[in-house]
């Protein structure tokens, strides 16, 4: 019994020692086994057992039914960590709107990339390089789209400038556009009420008609159309769109900003020596102004003042107004707008009455949108916008920083209800273009434009960059190759340098395409600190702009408009002497003939995109067509008309016999042409004591080479660019060719008259010009008979 009294602490608990059990359940009890007892406890790790498990085992359950077990014991510990995890998120989400779980989710995917790319970026794994930006890709897009808010528009900015970026990413980050969740009806009044101090409809609410379902929702806030109180005596509606900042959003800015900079500066010390952390001020104050409404109506009124001072732009663009009385920092209150937004392509079409244009969804009631198309197409409103956007970098400095297709409404004018007028929207990123920075930036868009090397790399060292063409390229959202002036030596040593490069270098690894990329990025960035950080914002701008032609077919030349702007700003300039102002203008003269040759290249190539699809880099386009006519040709004159097939005669066809002649011929003929101005003009001038019949007689010689000359060339054209791709037309004549017969046979005839009557009417000369001028009427002749007779042949017709 003295031993039964006897207690002792073990595992948590009290138990008596005479009551033991080993691991196998065996036990000794008594008080003679005591010592016995604690030695089985040391050696085989046995269980102290208590009264109520010894009654346990007396009643006949089992020990291991009783005792705590290690599966228990961790079962109990994971839901302690579970319940204990699960109120941290509750408190987090309810409280702190989730701030702490989106940064370790940031943070986690963050790690998983760096980690991914340190193991597989490597030689031996170049083949797989591009599964390893895909997965990049696919984490980074799931990151941004679960946490929403800023993270979205980070990856729209990534989005925007994804053409350096690998190819799974510029997919990827396509697919990114600004909509997200609508918040509860209950949580707009909330902010109503603490914003304005009254519900948002009601009695005694801030507007008469509140529609409680959102028409947009966006990353930062969600938009609410509303209807003002009749003011006395108005008897006109008034409609508003009511712009209310989600409440969630203030408090993850700061936490989101805070695992944004924590990436980059891992990104730049640890895994990618990338210097990209001096980003990080510049774009987080930014984003912060985005939060700030009454900012953003003051950058809307701002705007709409630069707007009404521009004579091109005071009727084609419209700013909403801002109800400054309607408006705090978390609620806007602006104009409603009816109209179609840019990210609506098919009502676009429908709305300027251009064909495919399907069906759509609108930012307005349908039933508000004319039932006649409006003037200028879809080209008009690409070239209001682009002219918006550009005025805003060049003229007035201040630059709308998120241009994208929602962000974009078009619209019948008000007062001219058959033009389109553009309205533009979300006004809380603004960019302010410092002077000496926006006369730099003009300086490089010359540059880049006219090829100069020297102009861009100014430019470009001192903004601390290097590799004046990849600048370039960024710049102007293109492949650009600048070099600087060179002798003819040094260029032949050139492209023989790059010629050997071809023949013995190698097609590049995945791995070493990305050690190239990241090299170049490095060199790009010499200098961060001189680097001007709203280039960042202006390349974003015109990257949107960008992405907007395009999704309409680039139906305007963009870098054109944008050149035109570029060179226009600095003539305008305020305070310049006339010397300066002179100099100006004849910069911008210049750039006009610089421009009007971009202008024929850009038509040149949708004539290409046009006739003849995209083209094969192998060989050029014109010889893939000479060699395809050549072959088709012959199949075809073997089937039809064998005796005129040149082939099966023995002779062989060649593209320098056929359409090399013609090019060669039209090359004298306007030789030719020019003397004959140059003696016309002449002969006005040294004679004019001939009479008015023979005056006019050389004028009608003059016009008749005019239009033989003309003909000639409308020849040239019909074979080489009217019938490109065409393998019959070569057999087929112009009718041009008929009436160079006529001309030709007038102008052979009179000028045999002229030597004639020169010569002192000697006949020698006469008979061997009338020889060659019959000789070229029948040649001429002869080919249109035939090829008329072959080709209204029923038989022989093509198919």
């Amino acid at each position: 019994m003295r031993n039964t009294q006897k207690k002792r602490k073990t595992e948590g608990r009290t138990v008596g020692l005479p009551f033991i059990y080993n691991q196998n359940g065996r036990w000794a009890p008594g008080k003679a086994h005591e010592r016995r007892a604690v030695k089985i406890t040391v050696i085989f790790k046995t269980h102290l057992i208590s009264s109520r498990d010894l009654k346990d085992r007396r009643e006949g359950r089992t020990l291991q039914n009783s005792q705590p077990t290690r599966l228990r014991k961790y079962a109990r510990r994971v839901a302690y960590t579970t319940v204990g995890l699960g109120t941290l998120w509750a408190i987090d989400k309810t409280y702190n709107a989730s701030a702490v779980f989106r940064n370790l989710r940031t943070l986690w995917t963050c790690a998983a990339i760096t980690i991914d790319y340190k193991l597989n970026l490597t030689p031996e794994k170049s083949e797989l390089i591009p599964e390893l930006h895909e997965r990049v890709a696919n984490r980074m897009y799931n990151l941004f789209t679960a946490n929403g808010g800023l993270y979205i528009k980070i990856g729209q900015a990534i989005g925007a400038n994804a053409a350096v970026l690998p190819k799974a990413m510029q997919i990827k980050f396509a697919k990114l556009f600004d909509d997200a969740p609508q918040i509860p009806y209950s949580t707009v009044e909330s902010v109503f009420k603490s914003e304005l101090g009254r519900p948002p409809s009601g009695p005694g609410g801030v507007f008469e008609i509140f529609e409680e379902a959102a028409v947009a929702s966006a990353s930062i806030a969600q938009v609410h159309k509303a209807k003002l109180w009749p003011a006395p005596g108005d008897t006109e509606e008034k409609w508003v769109a009511v712009k209310v900042q989600k409440p969630d959003v203030a408090t993850q800015m700061e936490w989101d900003l805070g695992a944004y900079r924590a990436v980059m500066w891992m990104f730049e010390h640890w895994a990618f020596d990338l210097p990209v952390y001096f980003v990080v001020d510049f774009i987080s104050d930014h984003l912060r102004q985005e939060l700030d409404f009454v900012n953003e109506a003051n950058n809307a009124r701002r705007t709409a003042e630069f707007v009404q001072k521009e004579p091109r732009m005071a009727e084609s663009v419209y700013i909403p107004k801002v109800y400054p009385e309607y408006s705090t920092k978390k609620v806007m209150t602006a104009e409603w707008i009816e109209g179609v937004r840019l990210s609506d392509r098919p009502a676009i079409r429908a709305l300027m009455g251009e064909p495919n244009s399907g069906h759509g969804s609108t930012a307005s009631s349908p039933s508000s949108m004319p039932t006649k198309p409006l003037k200028g197409g879809v080209k008009a409103v690409m070239q209001v916008m682009v002219e918006l956007f550009s005025a805003q970098m060049f003229d007035w400095g201040w630059v709308h920083c998120d241009p994208h297709p929602g962000n974009v409404i078009i619209r019948p004018h008000p007062k001219k209800p058959t033009h389109p007028q553009l309205v533009l929207i979300d006004h809380g990123l603004y960019v302010a273009v410092e002077e000496g920075f926006r006369r730099q930036w003009v300086d490089l868009w010359r540059g880049m434009l006219a090829g100069d090397f020297d102009a861009v790399e100014s430019v470009t060292s001192q903004w601390g960059m290097g590799i004046p063409d990849l600048v370039a390229s960024a710049t102007l959202m293109k492949p650009v190759k600048l070099r600087r002036g060179e002798t003819k030596e040094e260029s032949k040593r050139r492209r023989e340098r790059e010629q050997q490069g071809r023949e013995e270098g190698k097609e590049l690894t995945q791995y070493e395409m990305s050690v190239l990329m990241k090299k170049r990025l490095k060199e790009f960035l010499t200098d961060t600190d001189r680097m001007p950080k709203a280039l960042i914002f202006l390349t974003r701008n015109m990257r949107m702009v960008q992405g907007n032609n395009q999704s309409f077919g680039s139906p305007v030349n963009r870098i054109k408009i944008t050149g035109f702007w570029a060179s226009r700003s600095l003539s305008q300039t305020p305070n310049l002497s006339l010397l300066q102002r002179i100099r100006e203008y004849w910069h911008h003269l210049v750039f006009r003939g610089v421009m009007f040759s971009l202008d024929i290249i850009f038509w040149k190539n949708k004539f290409t995109v046009w006739e003849i699809g995209p083209s094969k880099p192998s060989k050029p386009e014109l010889l893939l067509f000479v060699e395809e006519l050549g072959r088709e040709l012959h199949k075809y004159l073997c089937l039809h008309a064998p005796k005129y097939c040149d082939r099966c005669y023995g002779t062989t066809m060649s593209y320098h016999s056929t359409l090399g002649a013609l090019f060669v011929g039209n090359i004298f003929a306007a030789i030719l042409y020019g003397i004959t101005c140059f003696q016309a003009l002449i002969y006005y001038q040294r004679c004019s004591e001939d009479s008015r019949s023979f005056k006019a007689l050389i004028c009608f010689l003059w016009l008749l080479d005019t239009i033989h000359m003309a003909l000639i060339t409308y020849g040239l054209y019909f074979y080489l660019i009217s019938s490109f791709g065409d393998v019959h037309a070569l057999l087929i004549p112009s009718w041009s060719l008929l009436a160079q017969t006529v001309s030709d046979s007038i102008i052979r005839g009179i000028f045999a008259r002229r030597v004639w009557l020169i010569t002192g009417r000697k006949n020698t000369l006469l008979a061997f010009i009338a020889i060659l001028s019959l000789f070229a009427f029948a040649a001429l002749f002869g080919f249109a008979t035939r090829a008329f007779v072959l080709f209204h042949k029923p038989n022989l017709i093509p198919v």
